[in-house]
């Protein structure tokens, strides 16, 4: 073994003259690290006199190298993350990305040029509305071939559609179901629950997580309600009298000493904040340094003037005084407010036709592109049965576009 191309550990395994074979086991004293050091495992078949090629193979094998302490590591834009060495113990990635996804609401998609990509939109970004970014057209309506997709593309100077009035297959039924029939009258986004002093508090005065959001959407006739649930729990903020620092908290309280709890997964917005009154750094009674700024995590991206906030909704209550009005950049209001606003709009609907799809049309599919069909704009929400196999006849779910504009 060779540390910096100097050895640093030598074993012998055995001796013979046919085919050996050696489980090797060894456990050698800790060996300090430091950046750009290196390490080899080098192995050796020797022999006086050998006449025959020295042949060694290695059948598996298993080298741990371990640390005492955590290390903060810069990752550079662009770079790899290995996600599973970064999450909590109990936490699997699938749910980890599901909750991003629920969050902002995403759409996700795969690549059709790369590899094991994927491509990540939230839903305000995600339909094509400007035609011009993948298209130069006219103004004026043109016959042309996408992607060997034998059918209309329409531009009417600012939005890019497919037309598939003449794909509906005319001889089986249409259904045309207003939104209300199917959604249930509340939605619900929240955060996980969590048994630390603030959370538990706010839960048992307002009945809900922090930073949920409910939304109403009025009909009288449904009562059913749907909820969006992240496997994070909200972290309250609090201000401390007589410091100007705000906090993201976590603790339970024992006899007014705040001890350490186990706690649901957190997810928050870090910044540098400065210009705060300075404050020492102490070890035991030994002043280390004295600072003027600290490092800020929670759920707005800035305690002193936020612009954006990672909560559904306003907190119903705030644990320190906030100077500026609060954001009403929550992820409701830039992610999902649209959506829900178009699903529970009194002019959406949902539209079930069969439609004449060529393998070619699976295979450059795009959800992305709005559809056109007897002069109304859809989004195509399934596809379902697609047999290759058939004449091609297959059913197909569309949703009323109500808006092409979002803020």
């Amino acid at each position: 073994m060779r540390k910096n191309n100097a050895e640093i550990y030598n074993v012998s395994v055995g001796t013979g003259n046919s085919y050996n074979y050696f489980n090797i086991s060894i456990e050698i004293d800790p060996i300090t690290f430091a950046n750009g050091d290196t390490l080899r495992f080098i192995f050796v078949v020797s022999g006086a006199g050998r006449t025959q090629p020295n042949n060694l193979l290695i059948l598996g094998g298993n080298t741990q190298i371990r640390t005492d302490a955590s290390q903060l590591v810069p990752i550079n834009y662009d770079e790899a993350i290995d996600i599973n060495s970064t999450l909590p113990k109990g936490i699997f990635q699938k749910d980890f990305f599901a909750s991003i996804i629920k969050m902002f609401n995403m759409y996700v998609v795969e690549d059709a040029t790369r590899d094991k990509h994927l491509i990540i939109k939230p839903y305000i970004e995600y339909y094509d509305f400007d035609g011009q970014s993948l298209l130069a057209f006219d103004d004026f309506n043109s016959l042309l071939k996408v992607n060997n997709q034998d059918f209309l593309l329409l531009f009417d100077g600012t939005i890019q559609y497919l037309d598939w009035t003449y794909k509906v297959d005319r001889s089986k039924p249409m259904r045309l179901k207003p939104m209300s029939e199917l959604n249930g009258r509340y939605f619900e986004f929240k955060y996980k629950s969590d048994t630390d002093y603030y959370n538990d508090q706010y839960q048992k005065k307002y009945a809900q997580t922090y930073g949920t959001r409910i939304e109403d959407s009025g009909y009288d006739f449904a009562k059913d309600k749907q909820t969006a649930e992240l496997i994070f729990a909200a972290t309250p903020l609090v201000g401390y009298d007589g410091q100007d620092k705000i906090y993201s908290t976590i603790f339970k309280l024992n006899t007014n000493v705040e001890d350490n709890t186990e706690h649901v997964i957190r997810i928050l917005q870090a910044k540098k904040v400065t210009g705060v009154t300075g404050y020492a750094v102490k070890n035991g009674s030994t002043t280390l340094a004295t600072l003027t700024n600290y490092g800020y995590a929670g759920h707005l991206d800035d305690p002193d003037a936020p612009n954006a906030d990672l909560c559904f909704s306003t907190p119903e209550e705030l644990y320190f005084e906030l100077v500026t009005d609060y954001p009403s950049a929550n992820l409701f209001n830039a992610y999902w407010s649209e959506y829900v606003a178009e699903i529970t709009d009194k002019d959406s609907k949902l539209l079930s036709a069969f439609i004449y799809i060529k393998a070619k049309d699976i295979f450059n599919l795009d959800f992305a592109k709005l559809i056109m069909i007897d002069g109304a704009l859809w989004r195509l929400n399934n596809i379902t049965d697609y047999n290759p196999m058939d004449i091609g006849i297959t059913k197909a779910e569309f949703l009323k576009v109500i808006e092409t504009t979002y803020e």
